[in-house]
């Protein structure tokens, strides 16, 4: 998100949207309805999202909804955010938007904003939409960041949506942040402060954010999603390159995706929104119209109970690897998940193997610990943030570096997959290793 010659406009309009929308409220429509989502962060105040639910005229239980995802330091009334909403509205397809943490009428601090924490604002919302409309299929559409997270909860949680719309996509925050450049406040990328003020000082960007963006493969991570996809981007964008945009499509291997360039248009779509929400609305209509359905309303019950099944699960196992606990290991880790791990060449199976990683670990971080610091479930899957901590004082090398006594933290990102009987037969890890070898002097 480096800016060029539109740089000293692009902090003017900040400035201007941060005013208007302290000293405003932007009206609800009739037929909107104003929800709040709560999701839980374990050890701090729970994040309430503001969102805003609108329903075409006629709606039914199977009527399709499409889930909007601002961008960064914006909110759901946004204009390209309004006009999406409108033009799918139009189009007999309803409509959720919301604020991110930190954004709009959502609480938190800016600060405290990450792409981790907005994926799980997002699959919050998601989860919320699937509760209250069990016979609809679903969407995500995100523009610029908004489109880096919607990306990146559709690889998660494919199997529940049907079409993702990316707009302006900023795939370039990554390369931003290993420059040290943020909307042209200059930051040393090898030691990023506490926080990075933006804008003259009116918003402040956290390390977490940072670190977070610089180890993330947004192309890599958002390849698993396979679902039909569009990608519109304008081709006088400045602050995020439609080369971006392109390159989500010339990765994504699966359904038809399509690349829609809107001729001139900057990052907002300035004078172009009209034609690209048409675009977007098009595109929706065909694909939300396609037999079958996200969600089975028999099954609503039981998703429920197999969800808050698999979030009590990641209770205990935040327990289980921090005791070494091998026999409530094997009430929670199938006795056949295989795991993969640089420590062997072939996988290991059970919890037998997947607590030997954990004692490896012990050797060279005796006192290692994991808390669970937030988590977004559903009946098949939890995504999981911890915080890892250690210090490097052995016995054993790690990353062949010896002990060295350097302590180090850092955020770390998990997906389990739960088998029918509840149990965990699938690890993915998505961050973290980076942030352990940065700590111990492995790596810059």
């Amino acid at each position: 998100m480096n800016t060029t010659g539109g740089e000293k406009t692009m902090k003017a309009l900040v400035k201007i949207t941060i005013i208007i929308f302290a000293l405003l409220t932007v009206p609800l429509d009739a037929a909107e309805k104003r929800f709040e989502v709560v999701r839980e962060v374990a050890g701090g105040e729970p994040v309430r999202l503001v969102c805003i639910e609108s329903m075409p005229e006629g709606a039914t239980d199977e009527t399709p909804v499409a889930v909007l995802c601002h961008g960064f330091t914006s909110n759901k009334n946004d204009p390209l955010i309004r006009g999406i909403s409108d033009a799918l509205l139009a189009s007999g397809i309803g409509v959720v938007r919301f604020d991110f943490n930190g954004h709009g009428e959502t609480g938190g601090e800016f600060s405290r904003m990450t792409i981790a924490n907005e994926v799980l604002d997002a699959e919050a919302v998601l989860a919320r939409c699937a509760e209250t409309h069990p016979g609809a299929r679903f969407a995500l559409v995100g523009h610029s960041q908004g489109g880096v997270v919607a990306s990146l909860t559709a690889a998660r949680n494919g199997s529940r949506i049907a079409a993702l719309v990316l707009a302006a996509p900023a795939a370039v925050i990554r390369e931003d942040m290993i420059r040290g450049n943020i909307f042209g406040s200059w930051f040393d990328p090898l030691d990023p402060p506490e926080t990075v003020a933006i804008f003259g000082g009116h918003l402040h960007v956290g390390r977490d954010y940072i670190l977070d963006a610089q180890r993330r493969d947004v192309y890599a991570e958002a390849a698993a999603y396979r679902g039909p996809l569009l990608v519109v981007h304008g081709t006088g964008d400045r602050i995020v390159p439609w080369t971006y945009g392109e390159r989500f499509v010339k990765e994504h291997d699966g359904a038809p995706a399509e690349f829609r360039p809107i001729p001139g248009a900057d990052h907002g779509f300035s004078g172009r929104i009209d034609e690209t929400t048409k675009a977007i609305a098009g595109f929706l209509t065909a694909a939300l119209a396609a037999n079958g359905k996200n969600n089975d309303e028999s099954r609503g019950t039981t998703m429920n109970q197999r969800t808050e099944r698999n979030r009590e699960a990641m209770r205990l196992f935040e327990k289980c690897i921090n005791t070494n606990d091998l026999e409530l290991g094997r009430k929670l880790i199938a006795e056949t998940a295989a795991f993969d791990t640089p420590v062997s060449p072939t996988p290991l199976y059970g919890a037998e193997g997947y607590l030997s990683v954990v004692s490896l670990m012990r050797k060279s971080f005796p006192d290692v610990q994991w808390k669970l610091v937030d988590m977004v479930a559903d009946e098949n899957t939890v995504a999981v943030q911890w915080e890892c901590s250690g210090t490097f004082n052995g016995p054993a090398p790690f990353a062949g570096l010896q002990p060295n006594g350097r302590k180090f933290s850092t955020t770390v990102m998990n997906f389990y997959s739960f088998d029918e009987e509840g149990k965990i037969f699938k690890d993915v890890a998505a961050t973290g290793i980076a942030g352990i070898l940065q700590g111990i002097g492995a790596i810059p």
